[in-house]
């Protein structure tokens, strides 16, 4: 599978490749509890045009605009 499918097709008992509306994908499941697809997303810092650090941070959306198989 390498094209974007319908959410309405995504598994909800395992990690998938979601699009976001970012200009990439990002890896995301569903958290059943709070209703939401969770998705982590690398961000990066400069300082002086220096990297300062990297880390990822977890989003949440409701209703990704697709998905793929990992």
């Amino acid at each position: 599978m390498n094209e974007w499918q319908p959410m309405e097709t995504a598994p909800k008992n395992k990690p998938v490749l979601l699009d976001v509306g970012l200009t990439w994908p990002v890896y995301g499941i569903w958290n059943k509890p709070s209703g939401y697809w969770v998705y982590s997303n690398l961000q990066a810092s400069l300082n002086n045009s220096k990297w300062t650090d990297t880390y990822f941070e977890n989003e949440t959306v409701e209703t990704p605009n697709g998905w793929i198989e990992l």
